[in-house]
């Protein structure tokens, strides 16, 4: 998608990586959702990076309860 592809140019605003990383945490892809967040934390500021950080927690966690639930 055109979001996919603008994420790798190094000028990519931070609210499009977040857009992109929330509709793969909503489709429950969550292996690509972590993957755009850890993009955001590697390029974001104090704040932005607290915001990832907590974003992979909560993934995380989903990931968790989803293989739970699977048991």
């Amino acid at each position: 998608t055109i979001l996919e592809e603008a994420i790798n140019y190094p000028d990519c605003p931070l609210m499009i990586k977040s857009i992109l990383a929330n509709i793969y945490k909503k489709n429950q892809d969550y292996g690509k959702a972590v993957r755009v967040w850890e993009k955001v934390y590697a390029t974001g500021d104090s704040y932005q990076k607290e915001y990832a950080l907590r974003q992979m927690e909560i993934i995380r966690n989903l990931m968790f309860q989803e293989r739970a639930a699977e048991n």
